[in-house]
């Protein structure tokens, strides 16, 4: 049976699946009228183990998003990976696709680690995810540690699932959108687009979308009008300064995910790009940052 821990605080409460690459099962929240609300997609139950993509959350490392044609080179070295879990481009990394381990749990706390060794991602790195609940919300912090001899490319970020309802409202402020082809790959930095721009309060129901934001400050406003719940993400910008938005048609879920840099960043970088938001961890350097979440009533 597939481990679950549950943290509670306050009017919080959520679940973690260490085991289903460190992934969240469930994130909700005690309104003061209408009793529990779930902030994020939650997991189906049962004694089966659930695919990494019914999660409620899931982290993005070493990388996040699409690897055109699953490869990069970076200072003379091609890493190659397989053919990806989705399709041809390689996407989201490595860590989503591992199990994780419980460093340690208690009541609104738990902290899961992961340790990479070198493989199609030729890197050694430890990875963690500290949640703490408290009254006010869920902090999770993300952090990173190169432990190999050679400077390693880096990214980050989450994968929520958030509730898609005919009324839920996206707000958030960014500078600029990737246009992308039909294999949902960046072809063009352009200003943000007048019928997908959440710094107007987008309406969910009212797009189809699988693009990054670029320019994020770091915060992000979800609202359910028919719950009467909003939901505030708040990231350090100048580490999450992408935000990507997925809208699948048809679903009852979208994606609102804050990412260090934005799809094929590793490529982009390879041939002189400076924007791109892709780190470099020098032997023995550790990157984190946080994410908070905050409900609110309406």
């Amino acid at each position: 049976m597939t481990t679950r821990i549950s943290l509670t605080a306050g009017s919080y409460r959520t679940e973690l699946l260490p085991e289903v690459g460190g992934s969240m099962a469930s994130f909700a929240w005690k309104h003061p009228q209408l009793g529990w609300i779930e902030l994020m997609r939650p997991t189906p139950s049962g004694a089966g183990t659930p695919a990494i993509g019914e999660t409620a959350n899931f982290p993005l490392v070493p990388f996040a998003n699409r690897l055109r044609d699953s490869r990069f080179t970076f200072r003379g070295r091609t890493v190659q990976f397989p053919a990806g879990p989705i399709g041809k481009h390689y996407l989201h990394g490595t860590a989503w696709l591992k199990p994780w381990t419980v460093e340690r749990s208690g009541t609104g706390a738990a902290r899961l680690t992961h340790r990479h060794e070198p493989d199609a991602w030729p890197w050694a790195f430890d990875t963690a995810q500290d949640f703490s609940l408290d009254s006010g919300g869920l902090t999770l912090r993300m952090s990173a540690k190169n432990r190999s001899s050679e400077p390693m490319p880096f990214g980050f970020g989450l994968h929520p699932y958030f509730p898609r309802t005919p009324l839920c409202r996206l707000d958030a402020h960014v500078e600029g959108w990737w246009e992308g082809d039909d294999e949902v790959m960046p072809t063009r930095l352009t200003g943000v687009k007048p019928d997908i721009d959440p710094r107007r309060g987008l309406t969910i129901s009212s797009v189809v979308c699988d693009n990054a934001f670029t320019g994020w400050n770091g915060t992000a406003k979800i609202t359910w009008p028919e719950r009467g719940t909003s939901l505030t993400m708040t990231a350090p910008a100048s580490v999450f300064g992408v935000l990507f938005l997925y809208v699948p048609p048809g679903l009852d879920h979208f994606c609102v995910e804050p990412n260090s840099h934005f799809a094929d960043a590793f490529n982009m970088a390879a041939a002189g790009r400076t924007d791109t938001g892709m780190m470099v961890l020098e032997p023995g350097q550790e990157v984190s940052a946080e994410v908070r979440f905050q409900a609110s009533s309406e």
